[in-house]
């Protein structure tokens, strides 16, 4: 419980020695976790953070009464002063403010009761006084406090948010177009075919507003304005240093990524190696952690070599029977809100590298029941309506660079898969698969690692042409910019950004 003090009143001739006393107002600022959708409208709202002028020029500092730290509030109350108006803004009742009667107040009742002879009228003279505002900065200040009184821009707070204040003012213009955050997502990524069907936006929405009509993310209800979908997409750059976060450094080896040891394999399991002609490891991996009680369920793509779609496994029987590799895209990530309304707090799941950087998202912004990524070699995504979209021809990752575990047939024979261990937890599962017999294992030789690397640096060379050629139909780079979206800009290659930034010096 939060206390604070009045100020003291100054003592007069017939003042009595209670006035002395201090008295103590008492609150409680009442935080619900599990109501809580990180959406950040609280610290936007809370005074003491910082003022809005400073955050709409794209400043940092102030208070840390509020703060978001991987999608989860984190209250600080030494110098709340209980005002209330983190409480209203909050759209989930995630805050309630409580208050008490002060203990003093029939002793406030007397003391006033005892000076009230002294009291005396005073007339002040009212004066009207006028300033010249800026009226451009006054009507940037009106957008940016629609805007930033959303989820938006909470980013901007976060300690490791590099988020420039072009982006900030970027954002801004697109809320005002269109009224709402999935509008910014729309124009940003969906309109521009950046989109790579994943689902995360569908899982990500706390008002289950968003569903794949027609293979297309679209807006079913009313968008409450948290961005917990633009947040998680991959195809923005709203959670930075992802690897780092992720592995606890940034890997050298630039075509693939962190790894901690490289192994060619495949299931000992002999009803899985007759369901599949290519190995079954990730299918004996899900089916060993599902009875050992690592996980509780599994997300995995079924459907013939056309149409995919992802199905929630409970049982070995419904892993295995989704054990043939599909070259499809599945919108696996939007099962993953479906997982745990139905009681699953333990969620494994199979994704190609896309979708691999959305569930680290989810990781990261709070999303602790995911317990194992399993990423899929990828050359290129294709879906059976759209084709290939945009977002897989920019796309650089062939490897799945964020995942526990990376799985493919490249570098292996025919018949086995080759693994890339990533994370502790990738490591420890495929030690303790091969000792208890679901996993026969070899080591990859270098020349094995070498030909991974070969079609993962042809991925990325791909990738920065298919850039360089999108780039090269705008005159400008401040075009460019306009027209695809700053977070695009960012996501769009490593070269743009620091052309990006420079260009920020500049002007």
């Amino acid at each position: 419980m939060l206390q604070r003090k009045a100020h003291g009143l100054k003592p007069t001739r017939k003042l009595s020695k209670d006035l002395l006393k201090v008295i103590v107002v008492e609150f409680k600022l009442v935080y619900e976790e599990e109501l809580c959708s990180g959406c950040g409208n609280c610290v936007i709202a809370c005074p003491i953070n910082m003022s809005l002028d400073e955050r709409v020029l794209g400043g940092k500092g102030g208070g840390s009464e509020l703060r978001i730290t991987n999608g989860i509030a984190k209250v600080e109350i030494k110098l709340c002063n209980g005002c209330g108006l983190c409480v209203e803004a909050c759209s989930f009742n995630a805050l309630k403010l409580e208050l008490k009667e002060p203990k003093l107040m029939k002793r406030m009742e007397n003391i006033f009761e005892e000076v009230k002879e002294e009291k005396k009228e005073i007339t002040l003279e009212t004066k009207e006084i006028k300033y010249d505002i800026n009226e451009k900065l006054l009507q940037n200040l009106d957008i940016a406090s629609e805007s930033l009184s959303t989820g938006v821009l909470r980013r901007i707070l976060e300690e490791e948010q590099k988020i420039t204040s072009l982006e900030i003012r970027s954002l801004i213009e697109a809320f005002e177009k269109h009224g709402n955050v999935f509008g910014i997502l729309d124009e940003y990524i969906i309109a521009r075919n950046f989109c790579s069907f994943c689902g995360a936006c569908v899982s990500a929405c706390p008002e289950e507003a968003i569903e794949i009509v027609d293979a297309t993310p679209r807006l079913i209800k009313e968008c409450t304005n948290c961005a917990a979908c633009m947040l998680r997409c991959p195809k923005t750059a709203l959670v930075p240093d992802l690897e780092r976060r992720i592995f606890g450094e940034v890997s050298l080896d630039k075509y693939l990524g962190f790894y901690k040891k490289a192994l060619s394999a495949r299931s000992a399991k002999k009803e899985i190696l007759l369901a599949t002609q290519e190995g079954g490891v990730a299918t004996s991996l899900l089916v060993y952690a599902l009875e050992k009680g690592i996980i509780d369920c599994a997300i995995v793509t079924k459907g013939d070599g056309k149409k995919t779609y992802p199905i929630i496994a409970t049982s070995a029987e419904e892993i295995i029977s989704a054990a043939e590799i599909k070259f499809t895209i599945s919108p696996n990530a939007s099962l993953l809100r479906e997982a745990v309304k139905r009681g699953y707090r333990k969620i494994a799941v199979v994704a190609a590298p896309c979708q691999v950087i959305a569930f680290r998202k989810f990781q990261l912004l709070g999303f602790n029941e995911i317990k194992l990524i399993l990423g899929v070699f990828c050359p290129r995504g294709s879906h059976y309506i759209k084709g290939t979209p945009a977002a897989c021809l920019l796309c650089n990752d062939f490897t799945a660079e964020l995942s526990d575990i990376s799985l493919g047939s490249i570098g292996s024979p025919r018949g086995w898969r080759s693994l890339l261990i990533r994370s502790e937890i990738g490591e420890e599962l495929v030690n303790e698969a091969i000792k208890l017999g679901y996993l026969q294992a070899n080591d990859l030789s270098d020349e094995d690692i070498k030909v991974i690397a070969k079609v993962s640096k042809r991925k990325k060379e791909t990738a920065k042409k298919n850039r360089e050629e999108l780039f090269s139909k705008y005159e400008t780079f401040e075009k460019a910019v306009k027209l695809l979206g700053s977070l695009n800009v960012r996501y769009l290659s490593e070269d743009v950004e620091v052309e990006y930034l420079k260009h920020l010096n500049e002007v």
